[in-house]
């Protein structure tokens, strides 16, 4: 049961990792392409 959990939160971190990563990369890209615009 304890390892149940344990990769559910792992899972989890993972996913939200992931989605903050890519807003991240995201704002990266889009800061970029405005630089090289402007």
């Amino acid at each position: 049961m304890t390892a149940r959990i344990f990769n559910q939160d792992i899972a989890f971190f993972i996913e939200n990792l992931f989605l903050i990563s890519s807003k991240y990369i995201t704002n990266i890209v889009v800061i970029t392409i405005r630089n090289h615009i402007f």
